[in-house]
């Protein structure tokens, strides 16, 4: 559902096709120490954490860090591929939501690894934000207390709505338009070489057809 994308407010669309894999990695602004590991519309495959994402290896979002035990590490949540409309409020399936008015995309990661009494499952939101001046910023993250999520936040051209259509290249009427262009070159200096060299042409009738030219 990543490359098929579409609020049901205003009809925007989005093609996530280009960011599907990608890597993201952000540190914590309070808490340097800690790095959040992401993979946009899919999964580590690294079975980050102590439960939930061990096996098969399916954590979509981990957080990573040392201390005086040695490398540690928590999952933050799977990734599902499920399409909702409430970047808000996401269902225990987690969900892909489209913003309205071209915003960007949001991807909730549920059923991270468990804590606390009642037992809470470790969810993330990853908001990619409209930004048609760059293929992908550095990623922020960290963890929203009142939400009780982790976050991780970047801005792309691809979250533009349309964005991953032809990235980076060229429409199907530029390529049409470059070869009539060439074509017509062609046919122009291969036509004055056989006026010039073979039917020994002078002046302006050297140029091909030129009774049709002029």
């Amino acid at each position: 559902h990543c490359n098929d994308l579409t609020h049901t407010a205003d009809n925007s669309h989005y093609d996530l096709s280009s960011l599907i894999g990608k890597r993201l990695i952000g540190k914590e602004a309070n808490e340097a120490k800690y790095d959040y590991v992401c993979t946009v519309c899919g999964n580590n495959g690294e079975g980050c954490g102590d439960d939930q994402c061990k096996d098969p290896a399916n954590d979509g979002a981990c957080q990573r860090w040392k201390d005086e035990y040695g490398d540690r590490a928590e999952c933050l949540g799977r990734f599902y591929d499920t399409v909702g409309q409430d970047e808000n409020t996401p269902s225990e399936s987690g969900a892909v939501v489209p913003l309205a008015a071209g915003k960007g995309v949001v991807l909730w990661y549920m059923n991270g690894d468990p804590y606390g009494y009642p037992t809470v499952y470790r969810k993330t939101k990853i908001t990619i934000n409209c930004d048609s001046t760059t293929e992908g910023s550095n990623p922020s993250a960290g963890y929203n207390d009142g939400g009780m999520y982790y976050f991780t936040t970047f801005s792309s051209k691809y979250a533009c709505t349309g964005g991953s259509v032809n990235p980076g290249g060229i429409s199907g009427g530029s390529v049409v338009l470059i070869i009539v262009s060439v074509s017509l070159v062609l046919y122009c200096v291969i036509g004055i070489i056989v006026m010039k060299f073979v039917k020994h042409a002078e002046g302006a009738e050297i140029v091909p057809n030129w009774a049709l030219w002029s």
